[in-house]
């Protein structure tokens, strides 16, 4: 037994003796490793003549071809990948030209083009977008109002005009009195516009919606409800920053579904009203994330008073804290003309008191956690009163400067000094049908028959025409221009 355990223990020995020698050996030659290695950088193909962005029309072909740089460009091969979200997958390509039939939507895909060293297995990347285009992707949507009938037609880039267009398309008249042109867009993302919506303030169906980039019927405007409503009049409508249709119908107020995915075929259908004790004025003014306090202030006709609602319609009422003197919000004793919400902290309201005299009040409102808080600022004769007709038009930019109209004229309103200017601008005494603000306040539309005029109101300017639209059908109710 003992010779055993010293033959083993011998052996034992030996094998850590080897075992030590090798790792030792193996060290050495380490240690004289110099390095001296040649490492070859393989060649890189250049490739220029690739846009960031290429546009191309519905039913055309779409052909890309970059500019190669390689010493053996045999050696190469080209492999375009084209993502298709519609389909949930992508579309593939080879060959040194992209050469693609365009039948997908009037829209943006992303496209990587991978090129590929076949004698190293390398692979480069570029990545651009390809932009699908209709006839209608750029112009001038508009919505006019002709010896008491509704058009919508639609202004070319060269200034020709397709009249009457919906009624070309589809045969039939729009609904009467045209109140908006409203374009809605993605959620939260107001430059991916995706349809029209006509609305008119008379008929049992009164309004259309119509794809923006083909001008297809894609429901009525019966059929954006959950149950399809009876004597359903729209008083005045927005698209809100959901992207969906919201405002005043029956003197109650509505929003479209926005709690889905904003490409789910119910997204902005309309429900039933805010639940509530309360019968609004068509005069509002609309929730916009983009504001602090985030709510819908509305006029409630029987109790001369400002209510609230959420951002999400809920209706809140007068259950809200005053935090100043200057009036009473929820006892304003008057009929409202117009509400604009102008910045932050400034909302201002129009109304006529007892006496038949307009007056203006200035307001804020703010979210206090579960609560909300309405500060009155000021209340006070409006300077501009003379001046103020039933059919004038309001807007007001972020730098608090008010726009109004009378017949004929624009006036500027500062309400800091309270100064009331002409515009410079001769309208031909023509009635104005159309004002709004564009360019963060830097450029005013307005429309009169036949005529509409996009004015300079920068600072230091004072309604330069820098551009007109002439020989358009009636009277302008509302536009929307695509570039």
């Amino acid at each position: 037994m003992e010779k055993i355990f010293i033959k083993q223990y011998g052996m034992k020995r030996i094998i850590n003796y080897i075992t030590i020698f090798l790792i030792g050996a193996y060290l050495a030659s380490c240690n004289k490793d110099l390095g001296n290695y040649d490492y070859i950088t393989p060649a890189e193909p250049v490739i220029s003549n690739l846009d960031t962005v290429y546009e191309v029309l519905v039913g055309d072909t779409l052909r890309i071809k970059p500019s190669v740089d390689f010493g053996k460009p045999e050696q190469l091969a080209f492999y375009w990948k084209v993502s298709v979200p519609e389909i949930g997958g992508y579309l593939d390509f080879t060959g040194e030209e992209l050469v693609m039939p365009f039948g997908l939507g009037a829209q943006r895909y992303r496209v990587r083009l991978a090129v590929e060293d076949k004698s190293t297995d390398m692979r480069y990347f570029y990545d651009f977008f390809i932009d699908g285009k209709t006839d209608f992707s750029r112009g001038i949507a508009l919505l006019s109002v002709e010896d008491g009938h509704t058009l919508f037609s639609f202004i070319k880039p060269d200034g020709s005009i397709q009249k009457d267009l919906y009624g070309v398309l589809y045969g039939e008249a729009l609904p009467g009195s045209p109140l908006s042109l409203n374009v809605t867009h993605g959620n939260y993302n107001p430059t991916d516009v995706r349809s029209y919506w006509i609305i008119c303030g008379e008929g049992e169906n009164p309004g259309v919606q119509l794809d923006i980039n083909t001008m297809q019927l894609i429901k009525t405007f019966n059929e954006n409800f959950y149950e399809t409503p009876t004597g359903i009049q729209p008083q005045n409508l927005v698209v809100n920053m959901n992207g969906v249709l919201a405002g005043v119908m029956n003197n109650r107020l509505y929003q479209g579904a926005s709690t889905t995915w904003d490409q789910f075929p119910i997204y902005g259908t309309f429900g039933v009203p805010s639940v509530g004790d309360y019968e609004l004025s068509p005069v509002m003014i609309f929730s916009d994330a983009s504001f602090g306090g985030d709510f819908n202030v509305g006029f409630e006709r029987n109790r001369k008073q400002l209510v609230l609602f959420n951002a999400g319609a809920v209706y809140f009422g007068t259950n809200y804290d005053v935090n100043g003197v200057a009036f009473d919000p929820k006892k304003l004793d008057m009929e409202v003309i117009s509400m604009l919400k102008v910045n932050l902290g400034a909302n201002y309201a129009w109304a006529r008191d007892a006496n038949g005299l307009v007056q203006e009040v200035k307001f804020s409102t703010v979210s206090a956690g579960a609560s909300s808080i309405v500060g009155p600022i000021h209340k006070r004769p409006f300077a501009g009163a003379s001046y103020v007709r039933e059919d004038s038009k309001w807007a007001a930019s972020p730098a608090e400067i008010i726009y109004f109209t009378s017949g004929d004229k624009i006036y500027r309103y500062n309400p800091l000094n309270e100064e009331i200017r002409a515009l410079s601008v001769d309208l031909q005494s023509k009635n104005i049908s159309m004002m709004k603000l564009v360019d963060n306040g830097a450029t005013l539309i307005v429309g009169v028959e036949g005529i509409v005029y996009y004015l300079d109101v920068s600072a230091g300017r004072n309604g330069n025409v820098i551009r007109t639209l002439t020989d358009l059908p009636g009277m302008p109710i509302d536009l929307f221009e695509r570039n």
